[in-house]
């Protein structure tokens, strides 16, 4: 009988000390995830900006992870801004891509072109476009704003 109570204070111990270490990972793994999708994203807007080909477009799909038992869930994905009002402003030449994994902090990128987002018949600068979860499929397209390249970003559906 003492040797199944030690057991079980034994295992119980054993969960306690794991169980931060265990979440602290599922976090990493989300964030290495997620951070490889916006470099994905950050290197085909940079290159369509390059271009200098108005209309050029670039079709890719951004896989966001779910949460899982190895992989902790995503709070949002920010194509274009900062949803939770972060001071850091956008520029005429640049713009920020940003994700927050439940549990974790909030980061925020630069990138080196303006993005605008696309919806019925136009594009704007007014707000980020914002996923939570899943595969979805992004439209890049270069358009100029007077004189400078600017790639106008779509939501073309989810999978």
């Amino acid at each position: 009988m003492l040797r199944t109570v030690l057991a079980v204070v034994l295992a119980i111990v054993i969960v306690g000390v794991v169980s931060p270490a265990f979440e602290d990972a599922r976090i990493a793994r989300s964030e290495s995830q997620t951070e490889t999708e916006l470099v994905r994203l950050r290197v085909a807007a940079t290159e369509l900006a390059r271009e200098q080909n108005v209309g050029a477009r670039r079709t890719l799909e951004l896989s966001v992870p779910d949460e899982s038992v190895t992989r902790a869930s995503v709070a949002f994905v920010a194509l274009g801004g900062v949803p939770d009002g972060q001071a850091d402003t956008d520029t005429p030449h640049s713009d920020r891509l940003a994700y927050r994994v439940e549990g974790g902090d909030t980061h925020v990128f630069r990138l080196p072109v303006d993005l605008l987002v696309a919806g019925e018949n136009q594009a704007s600068d007014a707000n980020a476009l914002v996923v939570h979860g899943g595969t979805v499929r992004l439209t890049l397209r270069l358009v100029r704003d007077g004189d400078r390249p600017v790639v106008a970003v779509e939501h073309s559906g989810s999978q």
